[in-house]
């Protein structure tokens, strides 16, 4: 069976799209600036999150495209979704409707509570990254909604430069910023931001929700550990801190990996292998089965 996955400019959710493109789960589409999409008939289609736009699409694809499935790809968690009510109405939305055969959960916990929704891994295709020469500094790239808990971690990094001399390469700009040395960028294409984040002693990724966080994922490929919040779940308990609203506590993981940033990198990876979906053929069969039963 085909599927054909498409999106909105949803950062977060195109990347699992993305992924899984690379494993040749199915064929991504991005949908224009303009609105226009393009698309090849498929069995299976399978949207990234919701978004006012999908309304003509979905009545399209149940209009002129017959016998086929129509689905969501839900990539909030419950914690997300508590921060972000816009989210909550939405969800509600898609629950309602009767065109929406099947919602993929990043959360476990929802696909417990709703009846057509299931949960699977999502996909990543590993792929280790010689890292760049390491400078005295700290990564933190991210957007800026309030799961991110910047304004912590831009206090965290204070402390850590305070401490030991490291500089914030960031793209985030706060109305206050507790006066962290940092150098600012634009949104990077993926090359530039590699070499940045990969070039860092550590990238920083406390935030207060998440169902997976490619961010720290590619740090980890790129060869750069992180210090992470509970809501990163795979990775190693280590380096996570109890309370991401402590920016003390958050330069405690901070130093736990600079004692030992070769071993951090290596703890990473190996929890990384261990939760990612990396089988294209073994995700398409889990996610057909799924669609199915739904």
């Amino acid at each position: 069976m085909s599927i054909v996955a498409v999106s909105a400019g949803f950062p977060g959710v195109s990347r699992v799209l993305e992924e899984g493109e690379k494993l040749r789960v199915w064929d991504f589409v991005r949908i224009d600036q303009d609105g226009t999409v393009k698309m090849n008939k498929a069995d299976i289609y399978l949207l990234g999150a919701w978004h006012p736009g999908y309304e003509e699409l979905v009545s399209f694809l149940h209009r002129d495209f017959r016998e086929v499935k129509v689905g969501v790809l839900w990539t909030s968690s419950c914690g997300e979704m508590g921060l972000e009510p816009i989210e909550q109405e939405f969800l509600e939305r898609i629950l309602a409707d009767d065109r929406i055969d099947f919602i993929w959960f990043g959360d476990p916990a929802l696909a417990d509570i709703f009846e057509k929704g299931f949960h699977i891994p999502y996909p990543l295709k590993y792929e280790e990254h010689q890292e760049e020469k390491k400078e005295r500094s700290i990564s933190l790239f991210a957007p800026r909604p309030a799961k991110k808990n910047l304004f912590t971690q831009f206090a965290a990094a204070k402390l850590a430069q305070d401490k030991y001399g490291l500089i914030l390469h960031t793209n985030v700009t706060l109305p206050f910023e507790c006066g962290v040395n940092a150098v600012k960028y634009p949104w990077l294409p993926r090359n530039e931001l590699q070499r940045v984040v990969s070039s860092s002693l550590l990238h920083m990724g406390v935030s207060f929700a998440e169902t997976f966080s490619y961010a720290t994922a590619d740090a980890a490929l790129w060869g750069t550990p992180s210090v992470v919040s509970p809501a990163v779940s795979w990775a190693p308990a280590a380096y996570s801190v109890s309370n991401p609203n402590d920016a003390s506590e958050i330069l405690e993981a901070v130093e736990c990996v600079l004692e030992s940033p070769r071993n951090a990198t290596e703890a990473f990876r190996q929890s990384l292998m261990l939760h990612a979906t990396t089988d294209g053929e073994l995700l398409t069969e889990f996610l057909h089965s799924r669609i199915m039963s739904a």
